[in-house]
């Protein structure tokens, strides 16, 4: 029986600057971890830590 997208896991990973997703990205695919990586525009993250709400924190996705 053949795989299908369900099988595999997808992983999003949250970074402080293009230039660190950017490194990334072919560190998985090079460990053959992934078998495609993206970089996605900023993102902006509202978060809950230790009981309370942070601020709004931007970073890169990597996925």
């Amino acid at each position: 029986m053949g795989r299908n997208a369900s099988d595999s896991p997808e992983v999003w990973v949250t970074v402080s600057s293009r230039a660190e997703a950017s490194r990334i990205c072919p560190a998985v695919m090079e460990q053959r971890l992934a078998a495609a990586a993206q970089v996605i525009a900023p993102i902006e993250s509202v978060y809950r830590w230790a009981g309370g709400s942070g601020p709004p924190v931007s970073g890169w996705w990597s996925w």
